[in-house]
């Protein structure tokens, strides 16, 4: 299966018919543009069918700050590649930045976040 797709962001592989690992690349600054660029390689990489997907953010997350402050993800389309979704955040200050930013832009779909990869894994594998 393992089919891999690159964006400015991150590499997005499809590891199973229903899954797909979004892998952060480290040091990359998270614009509105890039953003979307690895939004429709998620949405390629689905073909249609409704995925439940890993992300696992960087370390070190350096962003343009109006990213939080736009919707990302449009609400109506998203679950037609999208089934749900845990972000694997890896530490506190990056906890804080996606709690804030899921506060103002609820998923459509449910999604979760977690410090570590084994838990976001978890919470997946049960949805």
């Amino acid at each position: 299966m393992n089919e891999s797709m690159s964006t400015t962001l991150a590499i997005v592989t499809r590891t199973a018919p229903d899954r797909l690992e979004v892998r952060c690349h480290e040091g990359v600054y998270w614009s509105e543009r890039s953003i979307a660029e690895f939004i429709q390689v998620r949405a390629t990489l689905a073909g249609g069918t409704p995925m439940k997907v890993l992300v696992v953010l960087p370390e070190d997350l350096h962003f343009d700050t109006q990213t939080l402050a736009s919707m990302h993800y449009a609400p109506t389309t998203l679950p037609e590649h999208c089934r749900a979704e845990a972000w694997a955040v890896r530490n506190t200050l990056n906890e804080k930045i996606t709690e804030l930013y899921f506060r103002y832009f609820p998923s459509p779909v449910p999604s979760a976040y977690f410090l570590s990869e084994e838990e976001a894994n978890a919470w997946l594998l049960g949805q």
